[in-house]
């Protein structure tokens, strides 16, 4: 009975954040587009949905346990907003992960060298008898911001080195990786 109610509990949260992306969906919008406008719109790639981000994640700190799991191989693919994931977490299992980008906003300082912030929420498995989340045990959920500086290689290519931060009740766990963007071709027939 306890279980059944926490999964309405979540069904309710759910339907709650559905409601106001759809209530506030126009400004954020707005606000997404804004994001990642500069003098020159023609040099952003992440502005768009026609575009493809790898993640190599090559290190990796648990802050407040002073270790590194660095046999994780961390990897991931943004596409159209949607994440998916792998990696082996620090307990030593594999771990699917699947998010959505929220927010991304991407400044060039030059026509090749940009920064850019990242806000992902994400669920990942394999954490044994451990949840954050009411709807099975295993199941973490992760709100995951990052920063990158990258390179623009050529006019549809961005490499950057990114410093993602994953937050936990340990103060949290960083990850420093590799990530390559590339704007695909619209298709025309």
């Amino acid at each position: 009975m306890f279980d059944l109610a926490l999964r309405i509990i979540f069904l309710i949260n759910f339907i709650i954040a559905q409601s106001i992306t759809q209530k506030y969906g126009l400004y954020f919008n707005h606000f997404l587009k804004d994001s990642t406008e500069t003098h020159n719109s023609e040099l952003v790639l992440s502005g768009s949905d026609n575009n493809i981000t790898a993640y190599y994640g090559f290190y990796t700190h648990h802050l407040t346990d002073g270790d590194a799991n660095n046999d994780n191989f961390a990897k991931g693919i943004i596409f159209k907003r949607w994440l998916i994931g792998h990696s082996i977490n620090s307990w030593g299992n594999h771990s699917l992960i699947v998010g959505r980008l929220f927010y991304i906003k991407q400044k060039y300082f030059s026509s090749k060298v940009f920064a850019e912030f990242k806000f992902s929420i994400a669920v990942a498995s394999g954490y044994g008898d451990y949840s954050n989340l009411p709807i099975a045990k295993g199941l973490t959920l992760g709100f995951i911001p990052s920063i990158c500086a990258g390179y623009r290689l050529s006019d549809d290519l961005e490499l950057g080195f990114d410093f993602i931060w994953l937050p936990t009740p340990n103060i949290g766990v960083v990850n420093f990786g590799v990530m390559i963007r590339k704007a695909l071709k619209n298709r025309t027939n």
